[in-house]
């Protein structure tokens, strides 16, 4: 479990933050440069405060902790309190730049360890007279439930009072020899009396915390622990609050709390309560581990080569799963609802590949990366543990996370906040998929409006599909008799044409359809080789790009121009169809073209005129058109000079 920090409304007034920052380091580096002219730190102090106000709406106590602190530093040199030194102003442009890379560390998915912190704050404290305990920045959530198993002495009134003080006595003469002796047995009658003063109480609040104390009693047990003069200062703070339980003037200590807690989690010991207590409050994720890295945000050359290692690896899982894509009927109903069966075989091979490089992924440190692979990882682990059955939505969600999580390894080191918030909200989703729950978020995240990730996905799948295609036709067109060039154009065909049902357009999902149909009548033996037949696909197949560029808002125009391209190939399908096609078939095409025929019959007495509807439509086609026009005169003088492959493509394609 990572220690999740929720960067959405840290979006939100990160700008404000990095601004305000911004300013407290140009007024710190004016000050640098005339030492005596402290005035500059007023602006620093007001920009200080703001960005902690910020960091406080967020939740990041440790980050505002920091702020106040520079706060009062700023104050203290105004006003001539302390004495400002070079060494001093250092000290403070270091630490606000180690604020800043902490909150960037934020943005790109590490944990919230304000500890890391500490080395940069305290000097700046300890310049003010103070001494900063590490303690001091520790932040666990106290606010989760206790064992429901702690047991409870019903006590009366006048047993309690009685009861307390001789706990407190026990407590006390074993903290005395466990000074003088360093016994273990010392620190084992200590556990028992704060123990013992955890059953006394009813209230979960007390109970909680004399619980976690009797922790902290053994954690001693650790000679670093032991050694800390915080925790021995803590220790004579537990007899005071003992003797304030004892005079019935107690109050709720948050802070003792999270003092007590940030010993215990350090602690090297796993004997007595001091497991169950850092696993209540998972404790090891506030605290730094050698595992971490946390460099102000820096990435190794080493890390960068292996989120290109696993982007290379996702595009075998991204094979397999168009595999699985293809073998589903997407021509159903209700989408939304309806179930449909997928390949096992061919999910448990995606989810065991996943597995296989889930050591590598763990050695990166970007957090969001690691969490959104994990999440991916549980999304298909439960398609394939789950009879295999599953709905479109899901498959479209999945197919997204894959895109995502590729995208994401190949643009490690520039994963903004828009684009971590986006892989955020991904996670979530996945999350849900693989929870098992009931899965209908799909229709207004996905349908309705694809977010810019997905779309750019999407479009550059199609295109890398298109460009695979458009190769193979063009060998195949120069040479019509070598039909084992169109092999290579059956795969991606298919694949855009999932894509494209998958996310209910119809329109270009039945034209990449149609044009599969062509390709399959061109390796027949009917096929003779007619120019207007090749023209008519590789038209086809541009439009289709031109559509996937345009999405998710295509232009009425281009789905105007898609419709009339899909009547145009289904008419000329029908009439150069092979032989060999079922009756069933044949029966499809024919009423395909009787409802053709029966439209064109109605528009007889519409005279089709060349010429524009709309004035605005037609000086847009005409600007378009220019455009086009100069890319292809481009083109050709770039075949005068080299022919090429490519711009030949580009000129066909223009045209």
């Amino acid at each position: 479990m990572s220690n999740e920090f929720d960067i959405g409304p840290l979006t939100w007034v990160k700008d404000e933050i990095d601004k305000s920052l911004n300013t407290v380091l140009d007024s710190l580096k004016k000050l640098s440069d005339n030492i005596t002219e402290t005035s500059h730190l007023r602006l620093a102090q007001t920009h200080a405060y703001q960005a902690s106000g910020a960091l406080d709406m967020v939740g990041l106590e440790g980050c505002k902790r920091f702020c106040s602190e520079l706060e009062h530093c700023f104050s203290k040199l105004e006003k001539h309190e302390i004495i400002c030194t070079p060494a001093l102003i250092h000290q403070l442009i270091e630490a606000v730049e180690a604020l800043k890379s902490y909150i960037e560390a934020l943005m790109k998915g590490a944990r919230d360890i304000p500890l890391r912190l500490y080395e940069n704050l305290a000097p700046i404290v300890i310049a003010q007279g103070i001494e900063l305990e590490k303690s001091e920045l520790f932040f666990p959530d106290t606010s989760v439930p206790i064992p429901k198993d702690l047991p409870t002495l019903e006590l009366s009134d006048e047993d309690y009072n009685k009861y307390i003080s001789e706990q407190r006595v026990k407590y006390q003469k074993s903290f005395l020899n466990w000074l003088q002796t360093k016994q273990k047995e010392s620190l084992d009658s200590m556990a028992e009396a704060t123990l013992n003063v955890s059953q006394a109480q009813i209230r979960n609040v007390p109970k909680a915390m004399w619980w976690v104390a009797s922790a902290f009693a053994e954690s001693l047990l650790d000679a670093d622990v032991a050694e800390l003069s915080g925790a021995k200062r803590l220790c004579r703070r537990i007899d005071q609050e003992l003797k304030l339980l004892q005079e019935g003037s107690a109050k709720a200590n948050p802070q003792f709390l999270k003092d007590i807690l940030y010993y215990v989690a350090i602690s090297q010991v796993s004997i007595g309560n001091v497991p169950k207590v850092k696993d209540t409050y998972h404790l090891q994720n506030y605290i730094e581990h050698p595992s971490d890295q946390f460099t102000g945000g820096h990435i190794d050359q080493s890390e960068i080569e292996t989120a290109h290692h696993l982007a290379e690896f996702l595009t075998t899982v991204s094979d397999i799963w168009n595999e699985i894509s293809n073998k589903i009927d997407f021509n159903v109903g209700d989408r939304q609802n309806a179930m449909i069966n997928i390949d096992n075989v061919l999910i448990t091979k995606c989810a065991d590949k996943l597995t296989e490089q889930q050591s590598l992924v763990q050695r990166l440190s970007q957090v969001v990366v690691v969490d959104l692979y994990s999440a991916l990882s549980q999304a298909i682990n439960f398609l394939r543990d789950g009879a295999s059955t599953t709905t479109h939505p899901v498959l479209i969600e999945i197919a997204a996370g894959i895109h995502m999580l590729e995208s994401s390894l190949r643009d490690y080191l520039e994963l903004d906040a828009d684009r971590i918030q986006k892989v955020l909200s991904e996670i979530q989703r996945l999350e849900l998929i693989g929870s098992g729950a009931a899965y209908e978020q799909l229709e207004h995240d996905r349908t309705n409006e694809l977010d810019a990730d997905t779309i750019k996905a999407v479009v550059a799948h199609v295109h890398d599909s298109l460009k695979v295609i458009e190769q193979a036709l063009d060998s195949f067109f120069r040479k019509p008799e070598e039909k084992s060039a169109l092999l290579p154009t059956l795969k991606p065909l298919k694949e855009v044409a999932s894509i494209f049902q998958m996310l209910n357009l119809e329109v270009p999902a039945n034209v990449a359809n149609v044009s599969l149909r062509f390709i399959e009548y061109f390796q027949s033996a009917q096929f003779s080789g007619n120019q207007g037949e090749f023209e008519l696909l590789a038209e086809s197949l541009s439009m289709l790009g031109m559509y996937a560029e345009g999405m998710p808002k295509v232009r009425p125009e281009y789905e105007t121009a898609m419709e009339a391209a899909l009547n145009r190939m289904q008419v000329v399908y029908t009439n150069i169809k092979p032989a060999t096609e079922t009756p069933a078939e044949h029966s499809e095409e024919t009423k395909i073209a009787s409802i053709e025929q029966n439209m064109a019959d109605s528009d007889d007495d519409k005279k089709i005129t060349d010429k524009a509807f709309d004035d605005e439509l037609l000086d847009i086609y005409l600007t378009e058109t220019e455009e086009v026009l100069a890319h292809i005169a481009e083109n050709l003088q770039a075949i005068k000079v080299n022919a090429n492959h490519e711009s030949m493509v580009e000129v066909r394609r223009g045209f």
